[in-house]
Parts: C-alpha cells; sequence; structure tokens
C-alpha cells in the first residue's frame, strides 16, 4: 500500500512532535485535515534534504529569492485507513475481538510463568463490558494452591517480582523505580493489576490499547532461563486527532455516572477515550440536579473526522433520554 509524504515547516504540523508545538488553531492540524481523506499518520521523521531528498531545490516563496527555512521541518507519512462505521443500533454494540489481545497475552505469560490459572474479579460498577474493563480497569486474581515465584523480566526494561506479599514492577533504567501492582493475599491468591503493568511497558495511560487482538507485547519475556517470545504487533495510527464535545441533562434520584459512562462506551464503536463529570448544579427552587460530562472521542486506528464523531455524539444524545431516564438541558 502506498503513503503520502507531508513535509511541512517547524510547527506548522500541530502534534507533539513540533519542536516548539504550536497551538492547535495556529497550526496545519495535518492529522485532522487528513482524517477528512481516510488518511491516518504513520510515522514522523526529521526532513533531511541533502539525504533523503536528494532531488529537493528550493525555488523561494513564489518563486522570490526568499529560500523556506527547512530547519526543523518534518516528513508526515500518511496512510490509507477505513472509516469507522456510523452508528445504527444500540442493541448491536460493535465490540473489539478479545481473544488474543494484549491483556490477555500478559494474562496468558503471568500463567504460564507462575504455573496458576486466573480468574477475573469484575466489580458490578463496571463502566465497559469489554475486555478492556474486566482486564484493565479492574485486578485479575491469580488461584493456585503453590506458584513458583520466579521474577519475570520484559526485555533488559522492567522486572515483575513478588517479595513481602507484595507484587512489584520494577524498572531496569539508570532510574529505577519501583512500583506496586499487585498483592499476594494470605489465601494464596495473587491479585494483579493489568493496567499498570502495561501502563508501563507501553508508557500509554488509553487502556483501549490493552484490549486490541492485533497488538502484543513485542518484548521478550525471560523467566529464570526459559524465555517466552512475544511477537511484535503493527504500529496503530500516531497522534490522532481528538475532539470533546458537552452534554447536560437533568438527573434522576437513584442516577450515577457509571450509568451514564457505560451507555456511551456501548454505543460509541470504542471512539470515545474519556468521559469526565466537568459540573454539577442544583436548582434552587426545585432542588433538581444537572450534570454536565465532557466526552472526548478518538479513533486508534481509523480515520475519523470530526463530522464521523460529530455524528456519533449526536447518535448518543438523541437516544440517552430513552435509555437512561434523563432530561436534555
Amino acid at each position: 500500500m502506498g503513503a503520502i509524504l507531508v513535509t511541512l515547516c517547524q510547527g506548522q504540523g500541530g502534534t507533539s512532535a513540533d519542536e516548539p508545538q504550536r497551538e492547535w488553531c495556529n497550526s496545519w492540524q495535518v492529522t485532522s485535515k487528513a482524517a477528512n481523506s481516510g488518511l491516518i499518520l504513520k510515522s514522523v521523521n526529521k526532513f533531511e534534504a541533502a539525504e533523503i531528498f536528494q532531488d529537493y531545490l528550493s525555488t523561494g516563496f513564489r518563486s522570490q529569492n526568499k529560500m523556506f527555512r527547512t530547519q526543523g521541518s518534518l516528513v508526515h507519512k500518511f496512510m490509507k485507513s477505513d472509516f469507522p462505521p456510523l452508528p445504527n443500533t444500540f442493541s448491536d454494540p460493535v465490540c473489539w475481538p478479545s481473544e488474543g489481545c494484549l491483556a490477555e497475552q500478559l494474562v496468558s505469560i503471568l500463567c504460564q510463568c507462575w504455573s496458576a490459572r486466573h480468574n477475573t474479579n469484575v466489580s458490578q460498577q463496571s463502566t465497559n463490558d469489554s475486555l478492556s474493563s474486566r482486564y484493565c480497569s479492574n485486578n485479575v486474581t491469580l488461584v493456585s494452591d503453590s506458584y513458583e515465584l520466579e521474577d519475570i523480566y520484559f526485555s533488559e526494561s522492567f522486572k515483575l517480582s513478588i517479595s513481602d506479599s507484595c507484587i512489584s514492577l520494577e524498572s531496569l533504567s539508570s532510574t529505577s523505580q519501583l512500583l506496586v501492582v499487585g498483592k499476594a493475599a494470605s489465601s494464596g491468591d495473587l491479585s494483579v493489576s493489568v493496567a499498570l503493568i502495561l501502563q508501563c511497558l507501553f508508557e500509554e495511560k488509553d487502556t483501549r490499547y490493552f484490549a486490541r487482538k492485533d497488538l502484543n507485547l513485542g518484548n521478550l519475556v525471560m523467566v529464570g532461563e526459559n524465555k517466552v517470545d512475544v511477537v511484535k504487533g503493527t504500529q496503530l495510527s500516531i497522534y490522532p486527532p481528538s475532539y470533546f464535545f458537552d452534554v447536560s441533562f437533568w438527573v434522576k434520584e437513584n442516577f450515577y455516572t457509571e450509568m451514564f459512562t457505560s451507555y456511551v462506551y456501548k454505543c460509541s464503536n470504542h471512539l470515545v477515550r474519556d468521559v469526565t463529570l466537568i459540573d454539577t448544579y442544583t436548582h434552587p427552587q426545585t432542588h433538581s440536579v444537572s450534570h454536565c460530562y465532557r466526552l472526548t472521542y478518538q479513533s486508534l486506528d481509523r480515520a475519523l473526522p470530526y463530522s464521523y464523531a460529530y455524528q456519533y455524539y449526536q447518535w448518543m444524545r438523541t437516544h440517552l433520554p430513552t435509555v437512561l431516564g434523563v432530561i436534555l438541558r
């Protein structure tokens, strides 16, 4: 599949790769504009005219004797991508496959390395019915009568170990850091936060990545003298554009935030990155309570134009009173 290369002067792209990074409104907003044409950003590299683009010749601004400044310029590589399907029915939400996903891979490695079987400890207040909730929003409980508690090494970067009833992930870099990611109960069960481990390994806070089936650990896992090879996965979109919309409504007495977030995630086709309560209001006479939420839409692997995100938001908003019995403001 071919690629489209877009070279922009320093700071024009509007992504985090720019140094310095301009305000979004003062840039070309390259990822958002590309999404309108079904393109996602795959890589960003420095513009090396002498090495890579040997035939490049700056003709100057409008053919005048004003050469373009190429210092700090970046080459953006775009690839063709599908648009997300538009929403149709709430009763049949599009869910990601769970088998073989990144979170499940890690659980499998833990079970293999510690000779344990596992059960998922799912809270009744879970905000997402997908596997990202079962493995990433909650702990995974490993159940076994006995464990071979050897240290697990992820490449040469991290070590996972158990000591003094604590499960810790240690960074093996020059600035060594120790993070508690679980605990060993007196019954012998091990409770492990898969989300914390994956967030450290990949430096990624968005747990939607960990429910993807086409992502892989990409590290050489070593336990004692035994090695577990994990195939490296494909790279998804980088610096994907995000759009936020606010929605306000009067709530009923038995309403709680998890009801709303669960509804949003179910009907968003996993395009919602965050749901944040930004304001509450109580009417002085009726004492009715209103909530205002901010929804951030962002796609991990598909081209998401603003128009598509807006349609998902409007569809969610239209069905909200019927599903949750609230009154829109």
